[in-house]
């Protein structure tokens, strides 16, 4: 799960020494750890620091990891991240189809992916590791 080179991350490409990084998109502590580690990152050569996004404060949260992770498939995880972070409030999955739309996504085709089975899995996959380190 971590050897794509699709996956965002912090840090150096190369970088033997790997971290990973989870963060929930509407949680102030996290948003906050990012951007510490963003700096450290930074600093740091030889670290690659892996973010991945996981939804623990609710469903608004569980939509927004979802569309990122539509985003990250289209190849478009840093603009739909930058909108994302504009937002006030948790967004509901209508709004994230419209923050897609605004950064050039189909919006059809993305809500379409929101559901898929793909990154049904995948979802599920990244909050089975955060919850279960080893697994």
């Amino acid at each position: 799960m971590f050897q794509d080179d699709s996956i965002p991350y912090l840090g150096d490409k190369t970088g033997v020494q790997t971290l990973v990084l989870f963060v929930d998109p509407y949680c102030g502590y996290c948003n906050q750890s990012l951007e510490d580690m963003e700096k450290f990152a930074a600093e740091k050569k030889g670290l690659k620091i892996f973010v991945r996004h996981i939804g623990i404060l609710g469903q608004n949260s569980e939509h927004a990891v979802r569309a990122l992770l539509v985003a990250e498939k289209k190849g478009r995880y840093e603009a739909f991240l930058k909108e994302l972070k504009k937002a006030t409030h948790p967004l509901n999955q209508s709004q994230l189809v419209g923050l897609a739309k605004k950064i050039g996504l189909d919006a059809d085709a993305f809500s379409r992916a929101l559901v898929s089975d793909t990154i049904d899995e995948l979802y599920q996959k990244i909050y089975e590791i955060s919850v279960r380190p080893g697994n």
